[in-house]
């Protein structure tokens, strides 16, 4: 567990400090992180916009 823990603070650590210097992520591993669920998040708010019924105001 002390091993992972370790790692874990080690890959934190590169991540957040070549965010802050360079402007970048130190791994894909974390882009995909980050993106991937941004992307689901709003696909899904494309598609209910998209699926949600006209109102009688909004018609032309």
């Amino acid at each position: 567990m002390l091993v992972a823990v370790l790692l874990a603070f080690a890959g934190g650590y590169l991540d957040t400090y070549t965010w802050i210097t360079h402007g970048v992520l130190a791994n894909a591993e974390t882009t995909l992180t980050l993106s991937v669920p941004v992307f689901v998040l709003l696909l899904v708010l494309l598609v209910c916009s998209l699926a949600r019924p006209i109102e009688a105001s909004e018609q032309f």
